[in-house]
Protein backbone atom coordinates (compact mmCIF):
# COMPACT_ATOMS: atom_id res chain seq x y z
CA UNK A 1 0.00 0.00 0.00
CA UNK A 2 1.61 3.47 -0.57
CA UNK A 3 1.71 6.57 1.67
CA UNK A 4 -1.16 8.27 2.71
CA UNK A 5 -1.23 12.18 1.60
CA UNK A 6 -4.66 12.20 2.99
CA UNK A 7 -7.39 10.76 5.45
CA UNK A 8 -8.64 6.98 4.25
CA UNK A 9 -11.32 4.86 5.62
CA UNK A 10 -9.74 0.77 5.63
CA UNK A 11 -11.91 -1.90 4.80
CA UNK A 12 -10.87 -5.13 5.91
CA UNK A 13 -11.77 -7.60 3.15
CA UNK A 14 -11.01 -11.21 3.85
CA UNK A 15 -12.17 -14.01 1.71
CA UNK A 16 -13.26 -11.16 -0.76
CA UNK A 17 -11.20 -10.76 -4.09
CA UNK A 18 -10.03 -7.26 -4.08
CA UNK A 19 -9.07 -8.46 -8.25
CA UNK A 20 -12.16 -6.56 -9.58
CA UNK A 21 -10.93 -3.23 -8.63
CA UNK A 22 -7.99 -4.11 -11.50
CA UNK A 23 -9.02 -2.70 -14.44
CA UNK A 24 -6.45 -4.51 -17.56
CA UNK A 25 -4.29 -2.34 -19.32
CA UNK A 26 -5.47 -3.68 -22.33
CA UNK A 27 -8.88 -1.74 -21.63
CA UNK A 28 -10.96 -4.56 -23.28
CA UNK A 29 -12.88 -5.24 -19.81
CA UNK A 30 -16.91 -4.97 -19.13
CA UNK A 31 -16.58 -1.96 -16.81
CA UNK A 32 -20.46 -2.28 -15.78
CA UNK A 33 -19.56 -5.77 -15.16
CA UNK A 34 -16.74 -5.00 -13.03
CA UNK A 35 -18.65 -2.01 -11.48
CA UNK A 36 -21.26 -4.91 -10.48
CA UNK A 37 -18.54 -7.31 -8.79
CA UNK A 38 -16.84 -4.13 -7.53
CA UNK A 39 -19.94 -3.12 -5.17
CA UNK A 40 -20.17 -6.84 -3.90
CA UNK A 41 -16.93 -6.04 -1.87
CA UNK A 42 -18.82 -2.76 -0.10
CA UNK A 43 -21.71 -5.18 0.46
CA UNK A 44 -22.94 -4.70 4.55
CA UNK A 45 -23.37 -7.66 6.77
CA UNK A 46 -27.58 -8.08 7.89
CA UNK A 47 -26.46 -7.66 10.88
CA UNK A 48 -24.94 -4.08 10.18
CA UNK A 49 -28.18 -2.13 9.12
CA UNK A 50 -27.26 -1.17 5.72
CA UNK A 51 -24.02 0.43 7.28
CA UNK A 52 -20.21 -0.78 6.37
CA UNK A 53 -17.52 -1.07 8.39
CA UNK A 54 -14.58 0.74 8.15
CA UNK A 55 -11.44 1.95 10.26
CA UNK A 56 -10.54 5.85 9.58
CA UNK A 57 -6.85 5.76 8.87
CA UNK A 58 -5.10 9.57 9.56
CA UNK A 59 -1.59 8.58 8.83
CA UNK A 60 0.22 5.87 8.32
CA UNK A 61 1.38 5.59 11.83
CA UNK A 62 -1.77 4.00 12.47
CA UNK A 63 -1.80 1.54 9.89
CA UNK A 64 -0.07 -1.53 12.12
CA UNK A 65 -2.31 -0.34 15.33
CA UNK A 66 -5.98 -0.64 13.08
CA UNK A 67 -4.66 -4.09 12.05
CA UNK A 68 -3.38 -5.71 14.94
CA UNK A 69 -6.37 -4.24 16.66
CA UNK A 70 -9.12 -5.74 14.30
CA UNK A 71 -7.24 -8.88 14.16
CA UNK A 72 -7.07 -9.59 17.62
CA UNK A 73 -11.38 -9.53 17.93
CA UNK A 74 -11.66 -12.55 15.94
CA UNK A 75 -11.79 -15.88 17.58
CA UNK A 76 -8.97 -17.91 15.66
CA UNK A 77 -5.53 -15.81 14.45
CA UNK A 78 -5.74 -15.26 10.54
CA UNK A 79 -4.03 -16.63 7.90
CA UNK A 80 -4.44 -13.36 6.29
CA UNK A 81 -5.33 -9.80 6.77
CA UNK A 82 -6.68 -7.97 3.95
CA UNK A 83 -7.54 -4.49 3.85
CA UNK A 84 -8.83 -2.32 0.95
CA UNK A 85 -7.97 1.63 1.43
CA UNK A 86 -10.68 3.70 0.51
CA UNK A 87 -9.56 7.59 -0.21
CA UNK A 88 -11.82 10.44 1.61
CA UNK A 89 -11.94 11.95 -1.65
CA UNK A 90 -13.82 9.07 -3.12
CA UNK A 91 -16.17 8.54 -0.43
CA UNK A 92 -17.09 12.73 -0.87
CA UNK A 93 -17.17 12.03 -4.50
CA UNK A 94 -19.93 9.03 -4.44
CA UNK A 95 -21.72 10.80 -1.97
CA UNK A 96 -21.56 8.38 0.60
CA UNK A 97 -22.22 9.05 4.24
CA UNK A 98 -20.08 8.16 6.86
CA UNK A 99 -21.73 7.90 10.87
CA UNK A 100 -19.30 7.80 13.89
CA UNK A 101 -19.83 3.75 15.19
CA UNK A 102 -17.09 3.55 17.86
CA UNK A 103 -16.34 -0.01 18.29
CA UNK A 104 -16.29 -0.82 22.01
CA UNK A 105 -15.23 -4.37 21.35
CA UNK A 106 -11.43 -2.92 19.99
CA UNK A 107 -8.86 -1.98 22.13
CA UNK A 108 -9.33 1.84 23.76
CA UNK A 109 -6.94 3.04 21.75
CA UNK A 110 -8.30 2.54 18.38
CA UNK A 111 -12.44 1.79 19.10
CA UNK A 112 -13.00 5.89 18.28
CA UNK A 113 -11.53 5.20 14.72
CA UNK A 114 -14.41 2.65 14.11
CA UNK A 115 -17.20 4.28 11.13
CA UNK A 116 -19.47 2.83 9.22
CA UNK A 117 -20.71 4.17 5.76
CA UNK A 118 -24.32 3.98 4.63
CA UNK A 119 -24.30 1.92 1.99
CA UNK A 120 -28.05 0.24 2.44
CA UNK A 121 -28.65 0.09 -1.06
CA UNK A 122 -27.21 -1.04 -4.30
CA UNK A 123 -27.21 2.13 -6.13
CA UNK A 124 -24.70 3.37 -3.54
CA UNK A 125 -22.21 0.77 -3.65
CA UNK A 126 -22.24 0.77 -7.22
CA UNK A 127 -21.38 4.32 -6.97
CA UNK A 128 -18.71 3.49 -4.40
CA UNK A 129 -17.08 0.64 -6.46
CA UNK A 130 -17.65 3.34 -9.62
CA UNK A 131 -15.70 6.33 -8.28
CA UNK A 132 -13.06 4.14 -7.02
CA UNK A 133 -12.52 2.49 -9.87
CA UNK A 134 -12.33 5.99 -12.11
CA UNK A 135 -10.15 7.78 -9.17
CA UNK A 136 -7.79 4.83 -9.64
CA UNK A 137 -7.81 5.47 -13.23
CA UNK A 138 -7.40 9.25 -13.23
CA UNK A 139 -4.70 9.12 -11.08
CA UNK A 140 -3.06 5.70 -13.08
CA UNK A 141 -2.61 3.59 -10.06
CA UNK A 142 -3.12 0.08 -9.81
CA UNK A 143 -4.91 -2.26 -7.39
CA UNK A 144 -1.63 -2.38 -5.27
CA UNK A 145 -2.01 1.05 -3.83
CA UNK A 146 -5.16 0.48 -1.91
CA UNK A 147 -4.84 -3.12 -0.82
CA UNK A 148 -2.78 -5.02 1.06
CA UNK A 149 -2.10 -8.48 2.60
CA UNK A 150 -0.50 -8.61 5.62
CA UNK A 151 0.26 -12.94 6.43
CA UNK A 152 -0.23 -15.04 9.75
CA UNK A 153 3.48 -14.49 11.19
CA UNK A 154 3.41 -10.46 10.25
CA UNK A 155 0.19 -10.57 11.88
CA UNK A 156 1.78 -11.94 15.10
CA UNK A 157 4.67 -9.37 14.75
CA UNK A 158 2.47 -6.22 14.60
CA UNK A 159 0.61 -7.37 17.28
CA UNK A 160 3.84 -7.36 19.47
CA UNK A 161 5.08 -4.21 18.12
CA UNK A 162 1.62 -2.41 18.94
CA UNK A 163 1.45 -3.71 22.16
CA UNK A 164 5.05 -2.86 22.86
CA UNK A 165 4.50 0.79 21.76
CA UNK A 166 1.30 1.28 23.72
CA UNK A 167 2.10 -1.10 27.03
CA UNK A 168 3.10 2.87 28.39
CA UNK A 169 -0.55 3.79 28.31
CA UNK A 170 -2.12 0.72 29.76
CA UNK A 171 -5.34 2.11 29.56
CA UNK A 172 -5.00 2.40 25.74
CA UNK A 173 -4.41 -0.79 25.02
CA UNK A 174 -6.76 -3.14 26.81
CA UNK A 175 -5.21 -6.41 26.37
CA UNK A 176 -8.15 -8.04 28.07
CA UNK A 177 -10.28 -7.10 24.48
CA UNK A 178 -8.34 -9.52 22.75
CA UNK A 179 -9.02 -12.75 21.87
CA UNK A 180 -6.73 -15.88 23.66
CA UNK A 181 -3.93 -16.43 20.95
CA UNK A 182 -3.67 -12.11 20.72
CA UNK A 183 -3.02 -12.04 24.74
CA UNK A 184 -0.89 -15.39 24.87
CA UNK A 185 1.46 -13.36 21.62
CA UNK A 186 1.83 -10.38 24.18
CA UNK A 187 2.02 -12.36 27.15
CA UNK A 188 5.09 -14.25 25.60
CA UNK A 189 7.05 -10.60 24.72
Amino acid sequence: MTQISNCSYLRFINNIDPSVFDIPDDGEVDLEGRIKAAALVFEPRSIDQGCLSVWKLQNIGEFNRLQAGFAALFRKKLENLNTLRIPDEVLENAHIEIKSSPNLEAFSCIAHLHYGLDLADQKSREALARELINWLAAKNLTLKSIYSRTRKQEIKEITKSVYLDCSPCVSQIDIDKAQPWARNIVINI
